[in-house]
């Protein structure tokens, strides 16, 4: 199968392989990304009966098209003839050739929110009949390669889509290239898309698909195409660290980041604290209590890290014999120069309750709202019951932010969720102003 010619139509010709018998068929993939990000496998050309039984029965077989990859699908429903098919694994590989060396990788990014960059050089202008136009496009490195994110005239159209209806859409482009001239092997690629979808995940405070990857030899030949479901989120209202007009600061905390997932000492705490501060941030349909309760075990995970890490001794500051939660997630956030107590005009509620003495600072509130929430009986009552919920949310969320930020290591600018107004809007982390503080 030519892939170049495969870009556009996605179609070619294929043996299905099914009772021992070899039937010949045209194939073609559809993909949508609107109200669902999918795609699915219609194969045309069967004769009836086989296409009937495989699709009443829901049978498997395999694809094996005319560049020899077999590819194993499972047949849904038969419609005019065709028969829709889902691929048994969630990604379908195209590949010429025995083990491509790849040197430049072009894909698209669904349900990623960046604008601009502060970097030098970085956004870029198109010139045309209807004059020029200036988009956002961001550059960083990760292990051997150079990725660029670019925004395109689609970007803004999506945007707009996305706020208003939510669901999927398109919203960059991504060019990634190799250090090494000769490219890198698709395992290698692999690693490095995994590393990305991390990268964006963390920034996006949800999950970024990478959608229709297209690998090109020296030659520039398309050797590598690749479908898949990536994991990416529904579009919803949500707030987070990366703010929209600064996407240069990924070229600080990308690397940064894979560092922590690279150390195995700190790899498997990375991994879950990034899958429960995805979850956390994105509790639509769940509520935003879930969310408080995904982020403070995730926070427990971290201060625990913290603990081992640099041995700390933690007392507790209560009647119990043993540290409680708050104790040992306030440790940690001194320990990192985080701070425990935020303006009483940010977050009125929790000040109203700390006034009355059930918590003493941001560890004891999140530590106390959490066990409330999942315990039978409430006792923490607030005159405005569901702003003090908020409130919580938005403090366990920005709070495991912040220690995710400080145990990679990252001392720039971010957005501030519990008082950014409008994109554009960046603070620097309060430990890097401590420090810079403590040199005066």
């Amino acid at each position: 199968m030519n892939l170049v010619g495969k870009i556009s139509g996605l179609s070619g010709d294929a043996d299905v392989l099914f009772g021992g018998e070899s039937y010949n068929a045209s194939v073609r993939v559809s993909s949508r990304i609107d109200q669902v990000y999918d795609f699915h496998i219609l194969v045309e050309g069967l004769p009836e009966f086989l296409a009937l039984r495989l699709a009443t029965e829901h049978s498997s077989f395999v694809a094996r098209f005319d560049f020899e990859r077999e590819v194993e699908l499972r047949a849904y429903k038969l419609k005019g003839g065709v028969l829709w098919c889902k691929s048994i694994k969630a990604e379908v590989e195209l590949i010429t050739g025995n083990l491509p060396e790849i040197v430049e990788i072009h894909a698209s990014l669904v349900n990623f929110n960046f604008q601009f960059s502060q970097g030098s050089g970085e956004n870029y202008s198109v010139r045309d009949s209807r004059g020029v136009a200036r988009y956002g496009s961001t550059k960083f490195s990760l292990r051997s390669a150079s990725i660029e994110i670019r925004c395109t005239e689609q970007t803004k159209i999506a945007r707009e889509k996305l706020n208003q209806d939510g669901g999927f859409a398109i919203t960059h482009d991504m060019v990634i290239n190799f250090n090494n001239a000769q490219g890198v092997q698709i395992d290698e690629l692999k690693r490095i898309l995994l590393d990305i979808h991390r990268v964006l995940a963390f920034a996006n405070g949800a999950w970024v698909g990478i959608h229709l990857v297209r690998g090109f030899n020296n030659d520039s030949d398309l050797s590598y195409l690749s479908l898949t479901n990536s994991l990416c989120t529904r579009q919803q209202g949500r707030f987070g660290w990366f703010d929209a007009h600064h996407g240069h600061v990924l070229a600080s905390v990308g690397p940064k980041l894979i560092e922590a997932f690279d150390n195995s000492k700190s790899s498997d705490t990375f991994e879950r604290a990034l899958y429960w501060y995805v979850r956390a941030n994105n509790s639509a349909g769940v509520g935003i209590d879930a969310g408080i309760i995904l982020a403070t075990t995730a926070l427990e995970l971290l201060a625990l890290f913290v603990k081992q890490k640099n041995k700390l001794k933690i007392e507790s500051t209560g009647e119990q014999k043993h540290p409680s939660l708050g104790d040992k997630i306030r440790a940690a956030a001194l320990h990192l120069k985080i701070p425990t107590l935020i303006e009483d005009s940010t977050c009125p509620e929790f000040w109203a309750i700390k006034t009355d003495g059930l918590w003493s600072d941001i560890p004891e509130a999140i530590a106390k709202y959490r066990n409330d929430l999942v315990h039978p009986k409430a006792r923490i009552k607030s005159q405005n019951q569901h702003a003090l919920t908020i409130e919580m949310w938005r403090l366990s969320v920005w709070y495991l932010e912040l220690f995710m930020l400080r145990l990679i290591g990252y001392d720039g600018v971010y957005s501030n969720r519990l008082i950014a107004g409008w994109a554009g809007e960046v603070e620097e982390v309060p430990w890097k102003i401590e420090l810079d503080s403590n040199k005066l």
